[in-house]
């Protein structure tokens, strides 16, 4: 099998699991509380998959088309889809990054009481990445439309549209683009990778249950399935620049890119005994389902009165499960 069958596959795989996977856990949680995360875990759990959609529509969607049948959208669009294409990727490693240290805030200060810093969390998170989502398609429509010191054109190797500088890279170009790379790839990477050190240490010798583990394993799977996806990206960019010589490596690389996007639902479908059990009950009842009384309820509920009690002693408060709710 050619390469090209390979990635004609894969991007359907990839954009089917995506778009049914993300809306079914948007569903899932707006419709029924599906997923069993702390309130600002599961609210980022939603952007998440909001963002990943707009991975699929914007970017895997005009890729797989563009395998079947070429480039169809013509120069404008092409201009255009370049300005965009990092914006989504950018969200998801904000987005990610704060899920990781959201979860091991909970675990250092588990008996803070949240109700009013959980509305602050929010608009500092959507602040952040809304910013850190801008930042690269302002200097691309800077460098592209307004000084006009790029080339935009669809580059078959990626099946997507590329910049080439059309005279001298600037220095001041080159300050700028390794500045953008190091805030927004470098340091948010290097965060995710202290911040799950420290939640896979915690699981392993602080733990106390199966459930605070399985939360926690969620998080850290999250996380290593976005950097396996994007990093070799990354770095292969890094090292080559604008000399892409290895079309089917660059292809490779490309489309690994969409594995985070794709594989978030199987990872909760895997990991939460809550989310597992109301799509197992989905799929075998449809909508006949009772989502009030239904088993997968009463587990959560028998979970909870386990995980929120709190024995109190004089002198002594200590609370069963530590980073889940």
């Amino acid at each position: 099998m050619d390469m090209d069958a390979i990635s004609k596959i894969w991007t359907i795989l990839s954009l089917t699991l995506n778009l049914l996977g993300n809306t079914f856990v948007i569903f899932a949680i707006r419709k029924c509380n599906a997923i069993k995360l702390d309130k600002l875990s599961v609210w980022i759990v939603q952007l998440l998959a909001a963002a990943d959609i707009g991975n699929g529509i914007f970017i895997l969607l005009p890729v797989t088309i563009v395998l079947f049948r070429g480039w169809l959208f013509g120069n404008t669009f092409c201009k255009i889809s370049y300005t965009y294409k990092y914006v989504f990727i950018v969200s998801n490693i904000f987005l990610i990054n704060f899920f990781s240290l959201n979860k091991m805030y909970r675990c250092v200060a588990p008996l803070r009481n949240r109700t009013i810093e959980i509305r602050k969390q929010k608009r500092t998170i959507l602040l952040v990445t809304i910013t850190g989502c801008l930042l690269l398609p302002i200097y691309s429509i800077y460098t592209t439309f307004i000084r006009d010191s790029r080339v935009i054109e669809y580059s078959p190797s990626q099946c997507m549209c590329w910049s080439v500088y059309t005279g001298q890279e600037s220095h001041t170009d080159q300050v700028i683009v390794y500045l953008l790379g190091v805030l927004l790839n470098a340091i948010p990477c290097f965060t995710l990778v202290i911040t799950n050190t420290f939640l896979t240490v915690f699981a392993l010798v602080k733990a106390k249950n199966k459930i605070n583990k399985m939360n926690i394993v969620i998080v850290i799977l999250v996380t290593v399935i976005f950097l396996l996806s994007v990093l070799p990206y990354f770095i292969y960019y890094a090292t080559s620049g604008d000399t892409w010589t290895n079309p089917a490596l660059v292809r490779f690389v490309t489309f690994a890119v969409f594995l985070s996007s794709s594989s978030n639902p199987i990872v909760y479908l895997f990991t939460n005994n809550r989310f597992r059990n109301f799509t197992f009950q989905l799929i075998r009842h449809g909508n006949k389902i009772d989502i009030l009384n239904s088993n997968f309820n009463g587990s959560f509920k028998r979970h909870r009165s386990v995980i929120n009690t709190i024995n109190v002693q004089p002198g002594h408060i200590s609370v069963s499960d530590k980073c889940n709710s």
